[in-house]
């Protein structure tokens, strides 16, 4: 029995192995990511394909993006990229209120970093609509530090669209 279990941990190895060289190969449109910060998970997810970003394209909202981070993230999450969904596009109105993100006005989440942030890096109140070449990207967990505490994200900065897997 422990020679199966042996075998069958070997050839997954070797299929993930084949599959992350194919996937990440020269010239491939696809890539392989995970979700780095371990103790916040922005989303409820681990693994990720990634289809590389054309450039000029725009995502749409509720689509799930990886990106380059914007300086003044680097400070909080390091220097990997990250993942985060795309909240609103270019024209939509967004807003801080009460300690809390409204979108086109619905309610997205509280800001629960507030309080632990120095004030520069915190949510300021205020009523914005996202500019063109921009949008605004989110985790689903209330202590993700994303775009309710440093704005739009412009979309050069975007990597690819990601795809959850696990």
């Amino acid at each position: 029995m422990r020679r199966g279990f042996v075998a069958g941990v070997g050839a997954a190895v070797a299929i993930g192995v084949g599959a992350v060289t194919w996937l990440e190969g020269p010239g491939r449109a696809w890539s392989l990511a995970h979700d780095p910060q371990l103790y916040y998970r922005c989303l409820p997810f681990k693994w990720y394909a990634v289809k590389a970003n054309v450039p000029g394209s725009v995502p749409e909202r509720d689509t799930l993006v990886k990106f380059e981070n914007p300086e003044q993230v680097v400070q909080f999450t390091g220097e990997f990229n990250l993942i985060k969904i795309v909240a609103a596009v270019a024209g939509d109105e967004w807003r801080i209120e009460d300690n809390k993100v409204w979108i086109n006005e619905e309610l997205w989440g509280a800001l629960h970093l507030n309080d632990s942030l120095a004030p520069e890096d915190r949510g300021r109140p205020g009523r914005w609509i996202v500019p063109e070449g921009h949008v605004l990207v989110m985790g689903t967990n209330p202590s993700s530090f994303d775009s309710r505490y440093w704005g739009p994200l412009p979309t050069a900065k975007i990597i690819g669209r990601a795809y959850a897997l696990l």
